[in-house]
């Protein structure tokens, strides 16, 4: 049988090819590429748009580099400090460096004298506190500090500030800015300085003033006039709750209905008691790490029995209802001085679905307890987390962002919802 090949027919070859075209047309392709570049930056996540160089860190990517950067700064916990005592809070307008470090570090030792001539420079403006570690060698901390003549506290980690910060390695130097923010972690001590001088040479109250202007004044009380110090602490790290106890709305039980066959329960003989509440319940599971979670939360300060805390309370809690399931976390602040049993009745009441603490109150010293005549002409003297955060009146909602910064002290309960909302709006991260 004879075979017949088939050719397949020969069609026109085209004249433009993908490739081709933009070989030919560079010119083109560059600006096309400047193009997407620019629509793209605004975009782009602010960790993969480096401040500083990579030469200027021990981990040029990942590390706590990667993990910190751009995050609001974390509450540290000390054991012991030599020297003067800091918090996040008081640190409020000012750049601090935390050195984590530890004695028997040789590269940590000797990064000393560039830290001690760091501070030198900047009396003012600058805290710096070498946070030693937990694990071992702060029996020698003393003797080295007055060795070396160290002029800057030196603190004894408790354990948490480290785990916090994710330090796995020293020295580690983690900077952060006047307004509160992490813009270096994990940087070689020969660059501190640079990264120190270019971050004190910022303006903070511009900040702190663009987050205040970020919400109408009438949302305020008293409008315009908003106490300094709220204005102050806008766009700064919120504080921690610091509560003597805690009532976690799920803990409330359901009770049955009665029907003429069911038993009935004894009541209680304790008049004050109230169902579903325990005193010495641990704090609320997601009020543990308050801080470290990336979502908006609202802060309700109050005295429950004043005459307009019902009606703040439950509004707060049809915003809660609303908001909660979009990942808004709320918590009620009951004053130090409040009636705890009744605050709880109260919150039973209303069917509360916020957790609520009873704010811790402010230690005071022998001196200031035993002096009659001082106590009786000074202003009363408000809780621990009351104080943290300029409270002196109540009822006071908080609003604070994804990024843990103060955005609204004061607000309206009626304009909470509408501020929630302009948060809800803006970009994570």
């Amino acid at each position: 049988m004879r075979r017949f090949d088939r050719k397949m027919p020969s069609f026109p070859r085209r004249t433009f090819r993908f490739p081709s075209f933009f070989e030919q047309n560079r010119v083109c392709w560059a600006a096309l590429s400047t193009l997407v570049f620019l629509v793209l930056m605004p975009i782009i996540p602010a960790a993969a748009q480096s401040e500083f160089p990579d030469d200027w860190y021990f981990s040029p990517e990942g590390g706590v580099r990667g993990k910190l950067e751009g995050k609001p700064g974390m509450p540290w916990s000390a054991s012991t400090w030599i020297g003067e005592s800091h918090d996040l809070q008081s640190c409020s307008g000012k750049v601090v460096v935390l050195d984590f470090w530890a004695t028997w570090c040789g590269p940590c030792v000797a990064s000393i004298p560039k830290n001690i001539d760091l501070v030198s420079q900047h009396p003012d403006d600058l805290v710096f506190i070498g946070m030693h570690s937990a694990t071992s060698g702060w029996d020698k901390a003393p003797q080295m500090v007055e060795d070396r003549k160290i002029n800057y506290p030196v603190a004894l980690d408790s354990g948490s500030t480290g785990k916090a910060y994710q330090i796995s390695a020293f020295p580690t130097y983690v900077i952060i800015d006047r307004t509160g923010v992490i813009r270096a972690a994990g940087v070689i001590p020969s660059r501190v300085g640079e990264i120190v001088k270019k971050l004190l040479g910022e303006n903070s109250p511009s900040a702190s003033v663009s987050m205040a202007s970020s919400f109408s004044q009438e949302w305020f009380y008293r409008g315009a006039n908003l106490m300094t110090s709220w204005q102050k602490q806008h766009g700064q790290p919120m504080s921690q709750i610091k509560a003597s106890s805690w009532w976690d709305p799920n803990s409330r039980t359901d009770q049955p209905e009665k029907t003429e066959d069911a038993p009935t329960e004894e009541t209680p003989s304790d008049p004050t008691a109230v169902t579903g509440v325990d005193e010495t319940a641990s704090t609320p599971d997601e009020m543990i790490e308050f801080s470290e979670v990336e979502k908006i939360r609202v802060l309700h300060f109050t005295r429950i029995g004043h005459a307009i805390a019902g009606t703040h309370l439950k509004a707060l809690n049809a915003a809660a209802i609303k908001y909660s399931p979009l990942g808004v976390g709320f918590a009620v602040i009951c004053d130090h001085d409040s009636e705890w049993s009744e605050s709880q009745k109260t919150a039973e009441t209303l069917e509360l679905k916020i957790p609520m603490a009873l704010d811790d109150a402010v230690e005071t010293t022998p001196a200031e307890t035993t002096d009659e005549t001082s106590a009786s002409t000074s202003p009363r003297e408000m809780g621990s987390t009351a104080k943290s955060y300029n409270i002196r009146a109540f009822p006071v909602t908080v609003l604070v962002d994804r990024q843990g910064r103060i955005r609204a002290t004061g607000i309206k309960i009626e304009k909470l919802t509408a501020a929630i909302d302009q948060l809800l709006a803006e970009p994570a991260g």
